[in-house]
Formats: structure tokens, sequence, C-alpha cells
């Protein structure tokens, strides 16, 4: 059988790596679409797209021609009705910003978020190092505000609940 695998790895001081998931596909959440491909170049999506369509593929095109640095990060507002959201358009065009999206809108109800598609957004960044990545991390958790019952909050989930203003 030829195919894709997604393997997920914890690894435990005692114990060292320990395999936690294992499953016949790609992975989801922008990872194969979006943070490999804008890391190192490589879009091995087409090369699992050859495979199935029983093609040779070129596993050339799996070479990293690209040295970036790529994160992704959510915004946890605390639970509760948003009254406004501030810079977002703002803060799509910051250098290294390649993607962000909110998915609440002014009068939702953010609830208490217990899985992943309750997030209040996503955005991802590149850069040419942590460093400056960090940095525009800490821009957009600083300009992208929910104002819920009066006060601003970030959304950043360290900051879950502490109120900006």
């Amino acid at each position: 059988v030829k195919g894709p695998a997604k393997g997920d790895v914890v690894v435990c001081p005692e114990r060292g790596p320990i395999m936690i998931e294992m499953a016949a596909r790609l992975s989801g959440g922008d990872f194969c679409e979006s943070l490999v491909p804008l890391g190192t170049g490589i879009n091995y999506v087409e090369t699992v797209i050859d495979i199935a369509m029983g093609n040779q593929p070129d596993f050339t095109r799996l070479v990293p021609h690209r040295d970036r640095t790529v994160a992704n990060r959510y915004f946890f507002p605390p639970p509760g009705r948003i009254d406004e959201i501030l810079n977002v358009e703002k803060c799509r065009r910051i250098e290294n910003v390649v993607k962000l999206e909110v998915n609440y809108r002014p009068g939702d109800r953010v609830p208490v978020i217990a899985n992943h598609s309750q997030r209040a957004g996503l955005f991802i960044v590149t850069a040419d190092n942590r460093r400056k990545a960090q940095e525009t991390i800490d821009r957009v958790y600083e300009k992208v505000l929910f104002k819920m019952a009066g006060r601003l909050r970030d959304g950043n989930p360290c900051n879950y609940k502490r109120p900006v203003d």
C-alpha cells in the first residue's frame, strides 16, 4: 500500500519518544497546506496526489529550497459576547503576517473554548529567524483586540481572562 502517513510523537524525559497517533492521511490545520511550504518551499501535497493518481512522483521536489521560521498562533478570548474586534485589517498588512482569520464577529458569543473549532481565530507568520517571528507574534497579539463587556482582551492564550485596558 502506498500513501501518506501522519504521526504525532511526544518526547517523555523518562521513556523517550512515544507515538501517540498514527493515521493514513496528511496533517491538517494548515500544516501541510501552508506551514511546510512557507518554511521549506516543499509542497508535498502535490507528491501525495501523484502517488494517489498512480503517477511516479518527482522526489527531488521534496528537497527543501527555503529555510524560514514559520509559526501559527490562535486567538483565545475569554467566554462572553464580543462587542467589537479591533485592528484585524491593520494586522493583516503587517510584514511577515501571511494569514490572519477571525472566526467570530461583533455580537457573537464566545463559549468556553473546549476544542479547536471554537477558537476565535488564527494567524500565521514567517520570518528570517525565531526572534523576528516572535516580535511579529507579540505585535499581532498586542494589536488584535476583542472588546467584551467594555474591556479589551488580546486573545493571547497566555493572558486568558486578563484585560489589557
